[in-house]
Formats: structure tokens, C-alpha cells, sequence
């Protein structure tokens, strides 16, 4: 998760977390080495101890493109941020398509697999239960 530090990103981790998605770290500039509610927060995506199968970016609209930028190449890459310049936008999903990534968004409620989980943001009150099998990365 990119920039999980806000107020309402923080949020999103602990309803990502009752709905069972596994996190593997957040990517918070110069929080490297503290964890936010348990979740440890790293300076680099590089720096994850894992490879992760998801990115979801919580950064304001103009840290978008180099956040998409720096998450390229994980799997799938969710940006929940809204108002991103269009033009950004454009030259995100470029990046990210470059990459091999998938990317949704900007401006995303997050996605969920029935009976799998939720692997971004803002999971539903219907989500599967904790414990399923669905797996995503956090970052700034």
C-alpha cells in the first residue's frame, strides 16, 4: 500500500484487514522502519520482504504518476485517488501497461472477488470473511 499514513488510508488498511486481504507492507517516504498498526512500513516498493500481487495507492492526485511509476510491474495496481490530471492518468496506465501491470482507477472504490476477498480498497460490508485467500501490497 503507497501512503497508507493518512487518516484515511489508515482506515482502508484496518477494513482491508477485517475483510481478510493479507498486506504485505506500506510505502511511506521516510517511515521506513515503523509499522502503522502493525503493518511495517517501508521507504521502497524494492524493500518489500515479499514480491507483492497487488499495489494500492492512496497518494494525493499529484503524487499519482510516480507512485504508478514506482509500483510497475507488481500484478495489479489500484489507485483510490481522486481529481488526478487526466494527462497523468494517461501516462500512468502507459507506464503501468509497459510494466505488465493491470491498473484501476484513478478514482476507485477497490475490487473484490466473491468467495476470494478483497485485494483493494473500501471492501464491502459483504466481503468474505478474514482468512481468505486473496493477498495485496500497500504503498504511498
Amino acid at each position: 500500500m503507497f501512503n497508507p499514513t493518512g487518516r484515511y488510508a489508515a482506515a482502508q488498511v484496518a477494513a482491508m484487514r477485517e475483510a481478510g486481504t493479507r498486506l504485505v507492507g506500506g510505502i511511506a517516504l521516510g517511515r521506513g522502519g515503523e509499522a502503522l498498526d502493525g503493518l511495517p512500513l517501508f521507504d521502497d516498493v524494492r524493500a518489500l520482504p515479499e514480491p507483492a500481487d497487488a499495489a494500492v495507492i492512496y497518494t494525493p492526485p499529484e503524487g499519482v504518476l510516480d507512485a504508478v511509476r514506482a509500483a510497475a510491474g507488481i500484478p495489479s495496481i489500484v489507485v483510490a485517488a481522486e481529481y488526478v490530471p487526466v494527462h497523468d492518468t494517461l501516462l500512468a496506465a502507459r507506464a503501468a501497461r509497459a510494466a505488465g501491470s493491470w491498473m484501476v482507477g484513478p478514482n476507485t472504490l477497490g475490487l473484490c472477488v466473491p468467495g476470494r476477498g478483497c485485494s483493494a480498497p473500501s471492501p464491502p460490508p459483504s466481503a468474505p470473511p478474514a482468512g481468505s485467500p486473496c493477498s495485496a501490497a500497500a504503498a504511498p
